[in-house]
């Protein structure tokens, strides 16, 4: 497995309140990592520091074998990818057009249609981004990132607004790609999603990783219970680990 991304000791601070502060994070080719963890943890924070978008207060973000500082937007683009939780919903322009906005270079047809195909926006194509439901405009947003087709690909919630037959068509999507050899760092509130189509697990709470392996390591009743401050089950159902809040 080569390593796509490597941050050590990754801190970032406002005004000297630490948003994040000495965090580790790997993701590495064929990985798909989930972050998890309750809102306010830093998860967005940390994206935006290992995709290039903010600039690290301490340690260091190594993309590839080069540090981050050290590449400009277009050395980035042709080797990450970004799903942000801000979505432009009201551009005036079709589905079609939005999703070819990521390809990097020239528009490959035939990868195109799979794409939307993929995402299940073929029937999409001609309208306008605007008029899109939620869950839509995220298929749309999701697409258009998949477009890019980069080595490594940070996903903000690419579940927002999905209806569970949708949530499980991108996280198939997502998990045949990561077997294909690229590498995802996915940001989920679903945890069950995550139990189901992640590698590893990174908790995060108060700006820091509380935890960081396997789902046998991470996905433990004490200590989701602990972080989210809710009762936890933690159980098989088939072939599946279930994660159900007891109170």
């Amino acid at each position: 497995m080569t390593t796509l991304l490597d941050a050590r000791s990754v801190t970032y601070a406002i005004d000297r309140i630490e948003l994040i502060a000495g965090v580790d994070f790997r993701v590495g080719s064929g990985e798909l990592v989930a972050v998890i963890g309750p809102n306010g943890a830093g998860k967005s924070t940390l994206f935006a520091v290992l995709a290039g978008d903010l600039r690290a207060t301490d340690g260091s973000v190594v993309v590839g074998e080069r540090n981050i500082d050290e590449l400009d937007f277009a050395e980035l683009a042709e080797f990450r990818a970004v799903l942000s939780q801000r979505r432009q919903a009201g551009i005036p322009f079709r589905v079609g057009e939005v999703v070819a906005m990521g390809a990097r270079h020239s528009v490959d047809s035939a990868a195109l249609h799979e794409i939307l195909e993929a995402m299940d926006v073929s029937d999409l194509v001609d309208r306008v981004v605007g008029t899109l439901s939620g869950g839509e405009h995220t298929r749309v947003e999701l697409a258009r990132v998949l477009m890019q087709n980069t080595p490594l690909l940070l996903l903000d919630e690419p579940l927002t607004a999905l209806d569970i037959a949708h949530q499980e068509l991108v996280m198939r999507h997502l998990r045949r790609r990561a077997e294909a050899g690229q590498g995802f760092a996915v940001i989920l509130h679903d945890l069950n999603a995550a139990a189901a189509y992640a590698d590893r697990f990174v908790l995060m709470n108060r700006g820091s990783v509380v935890a960081d392996g396997d789902g046998a390591a991470v996905l433990d009743s004490g200590v989701l219970a602990e972080v989210y401050r809710c009762g936890m089950r933690v159980a098989r159902v088939g072939r599946r680990t279930v994660i159900v809040p007891t109170d």
